[in-house]
């Protein structure tokens, strides 16, 4: 889950500089945190394939 975190840093980090921004600042923060939320769920959703990936192959014991 290191990715995660990571990721979830650097999003929080871009929001925060969006929303330093004059520019239609309400909007863009709108935008960036649905864009957060969705690439967290896509992160989360591969870690979980993965993981899921990860088991089946080790139950079949073939290695990679």
């Amino acid at each position: 889950m290191q990715n995660v975190s990571l990721n979830k840093s650097f999003l929080n980090t871009m929001l925060s500089s969006l929303q330093n921004c004059n520019l239609e600042k309400h909007k863009i923060t709108n935008i960036t945190v649905v864009i957060t939320n969705i690439t967290l769920k896509k992160i989360t959703n591969m870690l979980m394939y993965l993981n899921v990936l990860e088991t089946s192959i080790c139950d079949k014991n073939i290695t990679l």
